[in-house]
């Protein structure tokens, strides 16, 4: 996350990282609000999950003062109602207490959002209200990013069959194939017309 008060921005994911992480079926706020697990892990999510890990627990450390400052000025020059120059300093502590474990990113967008939808200066449960979603949001990322990173529900490794495999995969399928020939009646021989050459010669 960048220090500098003029770009602050979100955690850098891939597409498919946040595809996999985000929830993506239904927004309340602005914020996804559901997330189904993959029931099987391919080893390219697995992956995703494991780079996305670190970006976003960097993503959860609290803004610095500077940069909680820079934001609440933002609010108190936009506020029709905003503190007093005398008042200032004191509301703006205050308000860094309630917003200290918040990250940078996050209190600039409830910052973005404040402003864009209101002409007044925000308590601090309108802060709050705008901001703890998409905080609840990061840390279940991470969390389901971490879980992911294991490998739970990973899909079980392919291999090709051994010799001895493919002699017993052969042999099954032309048994299979003469008992359909040696069925009696029409029937049987549109039965091995369609299958016997799939049973011989395997799918």
């Amino acid at each position: 996350m960048a220090n500098d008060l003029t770009t602050i921005s979100a955690p850098s994911l891939t597409t498919s990282a946040r595809a996999l992480l985000a929830d993506n079926d239904g927004w309340v706020n602005g914020v996804p609000t559901k997330w189904r697990e993959p029931r099987h892990l391919t080893p390219m999510q697995v992956q995703d999950a494991a780079r996305a890990r670190p970006a976003l627990a960097e993503s959860l450390r609290p803004a610095t003062r500077d940069q909680l400052d820079a934001q609440l000025m933002r609010l108190a020059m936009h506020g029709a109602n905003g503190p007093g120059k005398d008042a200032r300093a004191m509301l703006l502590a205050e308000y860094r207490g309630f917003l200290a474990e918040m990250p940078a990113d996050i209190v600039k967008a409830g910052t973005d959002q404040h402003i864009a939808t209101s002409p007044y200066w925000p308590k601090v449960s309108d802060l709050m209200a705008l901001m703890e979603p998409l905080m609840r949001e990061r840390k279940s990322m991470l969390a389901r990013a971490e879980r992911l990173a294991a490998g739970v529900n990973r899909e079980p490794e392919r291999r090709k069959p051994t010799p001895e495999e493919r002699t017993r995969m052969a042999d099954g399928f032309k048994s299979a194939r003469d008992v359909l020939r040696n069925m009696p009646g029409p029937v049987a021989q549109e039965r091995d017309d369609g299958r016997s050459d799939v049973l011989a010669n395997g799918p």
